[in-house]
């Protein structure tokens, strides 16, 4: 959801399949496909937006853009810290509206990559086309 919501590129989604192969867990493209239709970008980074990742650290960085996200994640799970996710970002804040958006006004209203299947990419594809990343 956190690489979705700050319009991440393909670049994180061949590791993070690859490290999950790696234990044994199934991570198929398709998730990443309906998450990046269902979970807004609120995020102002490149390459979906203008900012740089040292913005959004200014900005309250991951802490508060899990704030933002909280009603779409598991609050209640733990964190190594031992306290609940919502716990743990409860005083977190925004310090610029326009690098971490709240989910009222995203971005974008979906994420940038989408899988594409075919005669050309039968298992998916990695690809950008139209500055959106495409998998």
């Amino acid at each position: 959801m956190g690489l979705r919501a700050l319009g991440g590129s393909t670049n994180a989604i061949v590791p993070l399949i690859a490290i999950a192969g790696r234990r044994g867990i199934s991570l198929p493209l398709s998730l990443f496909d309906e998450l990046s239709r269902t979970t807004p970008v609120i995020v102002n980074l490149k390459p979906s937006g203008q900012y740089l990742m040292e913005d959004l650290f200014y900005a309250g960085g991951v802490p508060a853009l899990l704030r933002e996200m909280l009603p779409s994640l598991h609050g209640e799970a733990y964190t190594v810290e031992g306290k609940t996710l919502a716990e743990a970002v409860e005083e977190a804040t925004s310090s610029n509206g326009d690098v971490i958006r709240p989910l009222s006004q995203p971005l974008h209203a979906e994420g940038a990559l989408a899988v594409l299947h075919g005669n050309l990419a039968c298992q998916g594809d990695l690809s950008t086309a139209g500055g959106r990343s495409r998998i």
